[in-house]
């Protein structure tokens, strides 16, 4: 009962905040000053749309918020007092107001769309799964139930056909044996999810199908009358066998009664398999976004200010730019006619905001992975398909090929080395003087960073060139590059080693924990954490590393004495004696560290001093 009071005095509560926010907007529409002023209005405005309304007070909050926006824009859909607000404080002359409320709207409306397409393609891909485990069944009994219901919930949305019964066991027309058939089926029942009458639609038949599996043949009394008749007739017992063999020909064959259990029991399995997939539909955002989730938004606030490489969804207003880089992927788009092109690792793909909901997407193969767009209007959502484990495992072995590279020791001689083998591999010609020591002074100049981004995209060439060819050869180029430049055959060795991890990883990290203080060893094993919104220490030797989130929501690797760094999908950073590789997918964290080999402090004016 208390709780029950809570959550009564937190109803009345909403309520009341809704209709004093409809109080100020009429005071604003009939020219008078709101109680408390503007600031107020917009401070309460902010506060409802991210509360936890029912239906009832947000439909309540829309309209009102409609009318004060339709104000603002100087387009008053309500009857005004003659008397007109003062030219300080008419609307029209803070065109702000009116363009970041309507930016935010259309792009949560456009978040909203885009969800619920993701959510789709979820479905889809879920019942597949399912589809290739229901075609395992002996008799096919879920399939038959799908193809019933499927067929009734269309009927139901107006071809007035009649009822559909569940299909016989070898029935021949519904063809549940062939793979495209049962892909279809399930695609259909997917789309038909999308839309809530679809969902209401099919779950009626379902409950239909499990009321009652095959209704009686609506002759069957008739035929059961003339064969009793038969049994009257005076006629020999051979004679009354052939009528009555005669009189069931002209009628359907009754349905096995044995098959009404296991046909209720897979409409409740699906029953309860569509709930769950409807459980999982995202929840509308009411009228205002998160900060900084949009690429190139119009609105501050909303813009994000690069790609965030760990997350699986990027959120982009494609009028604001025309390029970005995400997950190692080069990504490029423009505006056709009425459609949008975007390019991504030299995929094209052709994407049409007018197209209906279930053409709005498209699956599109990279070398990093699968990648599905999603369109509506001018937004665009990516979203990288596949497992997390095994996407973290990849970054986790590029970490130990970029950590290998960004060895400062022998005047960065494992760049140097990763550059040489990388023209090999082009059979172009080796420029030593290029890639001798004095080379090496831009590295040791470079900023964290942007040693990082230098150390990666060579470790991706290479590991991409490692691929394709055999160990042999990729043995015959890294020892050729170091006697070229007159390095330890070792390192090649072990840049060999660590490549090809990278291009055929094998990486097993263990399942994430909840923590708030990680210790992490030298030995250069992953641990898993958890990140949630609470900081993170990471104790590698004698140091302490701090992740946490800053203003705009990046999450920040800080050590003390040095600059703080965006933790993206990968990083490594340099503590003293050590180098610490942090992956991340998601709220996935993995982390592990390598102890410098001896000789990593070499100096490097030395090196040069042996060079000349």
């Amino acid at each position: 009962m208390a709780g029950l009071r809570r959550d009564g005095a937190r109803m009345t509560y909403w309520t009341e905040l809704v209709e004093l926010y409809e109080y100020k907007v009429t005071d604003l529409l009939e020219g008078r000053a709101p109680r408390g002023g503007r600031r107020s209005l917009g401070a309460l405005r902010d506060d409802l749309l991210s509360a936890p309304l029912n239906p009832v007070q947000l439909r309540r909050l829309m309209e009102a918020d409609r009318r004060y926006r339709a104000l603002l824009r100087g387009q008053r859909t309500a009857p005004l007092a003659t008397q007109q607000a003062s030219p300080r404080e008419r609307p029209a002359d803070r065109p702000g107001w009116a363009t970041n409320g309507t930016a935010v709207s259309e792009a949560a409306r456009a978040s909203n769309d885009l969800q619920r397409l993701t959510w789709h393609a979820g479905v889809r891909r879920d019942l597949l799964e399912q589809g290739r485990v229901w075609q395992q069944e002996p008799n096919l009994v879920t399939l038959r139930v799908v193809y019933a219901a499927l067929e009734n919930a269309e009927r139901a949305g107006g071809t007035g056909r009649d009822w559909q019964a569940v299909p016989e066991v070898n029935d021949t027309l519904s063809s549940l044996h062939d793979t495209e058939v049962i892909r279809r089926l399930v695609y259909a029942l997917a789309d038909l999810m999308l839309a809530p009458e679809g969902r209401t639609r099919v779950r009626n038949e379902l409950l239909k199908i499990h009321e009652e599996p095959f209704p009686r043949h609506a002759d069957e009394d008739v035929l059961a009358a003339r064969l009793e008749a038969v049994g009257r007739e005076p006629l020999s017992e051979p004679a009354r066998e052939a009528l009555r063999q005669a009189l069931r020909a002209q009628y359907p064959p009754p349905r096995d009664p044995r098959e009404r259990p296991a046909i209720r029991d897979a409409a409740q399995r699906l029953l309860n398999l569509l709930q769950e997939l409807v459980a999982r539909a995202p929840a509308l955002v009411p009228g205002r976004l998160s900060p900084h989730v949009l690429l190139y938004a119009q609105e501050p606030t909303l813009a994000q200010e690069r790609p965030d490489d760990a997350s699986d969804e990027l959120f982009i207003y494609m009028p604001g730019g025309s390029t970005a880089q995400w997950r190692g992927l080069s990504l490029r788009w423009q505006r056709v006619a009425s459609t949008w092109q975007l390019q991504a690792d030299g995929q094209l793909a052709q994407l049409r905001p007018d197209a209906p909901d279930t053409e709005r997407s498209v699956l599109l193969t990279t070398s990093r992975g699968d990648l599905r767009a999603f369109i509506s209007g001018p937004y665009l959502l990516l979203r990288a398909e596949g497992s997390t484990r095994e996407a973290l495992s990849a970054q986790a072995a590029l970490a130990r090929a970029v950590a290998f590279l960004m060895r400062p020791g022998g005047g960065f001689a494992a760049l140097r080395l990763a550059r040489a083998a990388t023209l090999s591999m082009r059979t172009q010609p080796l420029d030593l003087e290029s890639l001798g020591p004095l080379s090496a002074a831009k590295y040791a100049q470079a900023t964290a960073t942007a040693l990082l981004e230098f150390a990666r995209r060579g470790a991706e060439t290479l590991v991409s060139r490692v691929a394709e060819l055999t160990p042999e050869e990729v043995a015959r180029h890294l020892q050729g590059a170091a006697g070229a430049l007159s390095l330890d055959v070792t390192l090649a060795a072990g840049l060999h080693e660590v490549l090809h991890r990278a291009a055929f990883p094998d990486e097993v990290l263990p399942e994430p924990v909840h923590a708030a203080l990680l210790e992490v060893s030298g030995d250069g094993t992953f641990r898993s954490v958890r990140l949630g919104d609470d900081p993170l220490t990471l104790q590698v030797a004698d140091r302490l590393v701090t992740l946490r989130l800053d203003y705009k929501g990046d999450r920040l690797a800080v050590l003390p004495g040095q600059p703080p760094v965006v933790v993206g999908d990968l990083l490594v950073m340099a503590v003293p004696g050590m180098r610490l590789m942090l992956v991340r997918q998601l709220d996935w964290l993995a982390v592990a560290a390598e102890v410098d080999p001896p000789g990593t402090e070499t100096d490097l004016a030395t090196l040069i001093a042996d060079e000349f």
